[in-house]
């Protein structure tokens, strides 16, 4: 019985620092920026299965006793690693796009293929 309490009690201490580090690290504000990053850059189904797996690693590493402060550098290296490439194909479309409005595509096509 004494053994099943103390399983009890470790469980208990467990969960609490599970939910320490989530509500603590996860939904701080420097991290809901870079969420926020994450799903307004990347297309919907992908958005929040990237956050999923950057989340769990974060905390992962913070419960073995990683740096708070260098998980956070970690964290925003790889936001900004992930969303670099989305954000350039969205702003070549878009330029893209103001290009064709403007009526000057074909020009721009010209002096590229003169370099």
């Amino acid at each position: 019985m004494e053994r099943f309490s103390e399983l009890i009690f470790k469980l208990r201490e467990i969960m609490m620092s599970l939910t320490l580090i989530k509500y603590h690290y996860i939904d701080g504000p420097p991290i809901k920026v870079s969420k926020a990053l994450i799903y307004w850059i990347l297309p919907k189904e992908t958005g929040p299965i990237v956050w999923g797996d950057l989340s769990e690693i974060f905390t992962e590493n913070l419960r073995k006793g990683t740096d708070e402060k260098s998980m956070k550098r970690w964290l925003w290296g790889q936001t900004l690693r992930t969303i670099w490439p989305c954000l350039k194909w969205r702003i070549r479309l878009s330029a893209n796009a103001f290009l064709k409005l403007a009526g000057l595509s074909q020009a721009v096509e010209w002096i590229v293929s003169k370099f």
